[in-house]
């Protein structure tokens, strides 16, 4: 299915929440980037004045910045009611934000558009390989979904003459974004990071984990598509099937770690290419976070058989995702003043 593109949409009052964070400044230079978003009225929540006059300055006044929190019940409520679309590409944990935007949007009476982020681990395994393969077309119904899809997945069913929601779920993510603040993926540079703190490369245990990627520019991409789709009528899937995988290959994170771990050497970042198998708990002590064995020992392999039925197309490929950590190695020891 194609969209049929007109000159430009008309001046839909867009939300977008995350847009200083790596997906949503994809997305926001999409949106000011693409001539056919021309005329949307775009606002954006940062927590923080700097970022707001920046973003302001640098996209010459089309950007509408609000200074605040997805905490703050009355800004969020009042928010949501002026959008016509709303964008959450802020994270997958806030609860609260999901409740205030479901209140709103359960109650509206015009065309409501939401589109959510979430993320892989709601399919994520955690003992050793595995070949579980899911597709958003053909496993939508045994994806276990987080108590803030939920609610999220409950809007369209509550209000669906008005509302059309869509969820949007990447596994890792590489490259590096157009944004106007942060520009990094996480689990990529995080591994490199902590490889030259831990003076070797490593893996969670073996590293004989599978996981899908996308790269930020396809991920961005798709999020266009769906709004698209969803802006010129298109009857694409919403509510409880619009759950969308984006993905464009697979990784082992031992090859990964492989990889990393010759680049540092022959960079004369660490004295050894060899691999050092890691527990969890020695993970977490050298992260200094508890959830960080998760980003390298969990499998996730996704199939986006429903994204690309409606035109999605992906460019960058796992040769891609390999021939960037080089890129990712040097910015890291630039930034870390190996």
């Amino acid at each position: 299915m194609t969209v049929e593109q007109p000159t430009t949409y008309q001046r839909q009052k867009v939300l977008l929440l995350g847009a200083t964070g790596f997906i949503g400044g994809e997305i926001l230079y999409k949106l000011l980037t693409l001539p056919q978003f021309e005329k949307l009225d775009i606002t954006i929540l940062t927590r923080c004045y700097e970022k707001a006059r920046k973003i302001h300055s640098t996209t010459q006044g089309r950007v509408r910045p609000i200074v605040g929190s997805v905490r703050d019940v009355f800004l969020m409520h009042h928010e949501f009611q002026r959008a016509d679309i709303v964008i959450n590409a802020n994270g997958v944990d806030s609860i609260r934000c999901a409740k205030y935007l479901s209140k709103v949007a359960s109650k509206v009476r015009k065309p409501y558009l939401i589109l959510h982020t979430s993320g892989a681990s709601t399919i994520s395994a955690t003992k050793g390989a595995s070949d579980r393969v899911f597709s958003d077309l053909e496993n939508n119904n045994e994806i276990v979904h987080t108590p803030v899809d939920e609610i999220i997945l409950g809007i369209e069913e509550r209000n669906p003459k008005f509302v059309k929601t869509v969820i949007v779920s990447p596994p890792t993510i590489f490259g590096r974004n157009d944004g106007f603040i942060r520009r990094e993926a996480v689990s990529i540079p995080k591994l490199v990071k902590l490889a030259m703190k831990n003076k070797q490369a490593f893996t969670a245990y073996s590293g004989d984990y599978h996981l899908s990627h996308v790269h930020i520019n396809d991920l961005a991409d798709l999020y266009v598509m769906l709004l698209e789709h969803l802006l010129v009528g298109n009857n694409i899937k919403t509510g409880r099937e619009g759950y969308y995988f984006a993905e464009n290959g697979v990784h082992d994170w031992k090859d990964i770690s492989a990889q990393i771990g010759k680049l540092l050497k022959q960079k004369g970042l660490v004295k050894t290419e060899e691999v050092a198998q890691l527990q969890p708990e020695q993970i977490q002590k050298l992260a200094n976070d508890e959830t960080a064995p998760y980003y390298w020992g969990t499998n996730a392999v996704t199939k986006a058989d429903l994204a690309r039925s409606y035109g999605w197309q992906p460019k960058f490929t796992t040769a891609d995702l390999l021939n960037d950590l080089e890129t990712t190695v040097d910015h890291i020891a630039l930034q870390e003043n190996y």
